[in-house]
């Protein structure tokens, strides 16, 4: 498939989006466990996983996650990989999603993001309970990556999904539990 094509495709069905929702609900700090599995190799990672959403200006929201890559089961032995990202999302006027907001860089030249350039483009919707952040890239090879995490508040947290797709096919998956604590 080219990449392009799916540039195209995905900007088109961002753009059909239903009115940004409110998120102020999702608001808080969730710690649990996840499972990721790679597809081709059948291997399964198992992960720590930490979510905190909160308020990001007047209309928008952070989202930071981490996740604690274990090693054999184990979080005490070498080879444990922390990984660590964020993104801040603002409503986009007159459309039913979030943009995430480039990161403040002042020599960055580009002020929009050029996702055949190896930019990654990611956005998010918000549909009462559920969390649907998108993240899609150009690979070096020339192939359309796009990411779906999906976090679902429940009765004792959030409920989490994952999946890796490369060039229209399913590469990786994961699921996870979360529960909301409070952080002092």
């Amino acid at each position: 498939m080219k990449a392009w094509l799916v540039v195209a495709a995905i900007l088109g069905l961002v753009a059909l989006g239903t009115p940004a929702r409110a998120v102020e609900h999702m608001f808080g700090t969730f710690v649990g466990a996840a499972e990721l599995v790679d597809l081709a190799t059948g291997t399964v990672q198992e992960r720590d996983v930490i979510t905190v959403i909160e308020r990001h200006g007047e209309r928008g929201f952070r989202l930071d996650w981490q996740t604690v890559v274990r090693e054999g089961g184990r979080r005490d032995v070498p080879g444990v990989r922390l990984v660590v990202r964020s993104a801040t999302f603002e409503p986009v006027r007159g459309a039913g999603y979030f943009m995430q907001t480039p990161d403040y860089d002042p020599f960055r030249v580009r002020e929009r993001l050029e996702p055949m350039a190896g930019d990654a483009l990611a956005w998010a919707l918000v549909e009462g309970d559920t969390l649907d952040v998108y993240v899609f890239a150009i690979t070096e090879a020339g192939l359309a990556e796009l990411q779906h995490h999906r976090r679902i508040l429940t009765d004792e947290g959030m409920q989490l999904t994952y999946q890796g797709i490369v060039d229209g096919a399913v590469v990786a998956r994961a699921t996870g539990r979360m529960v909301r604590v409070d952080r002092r």
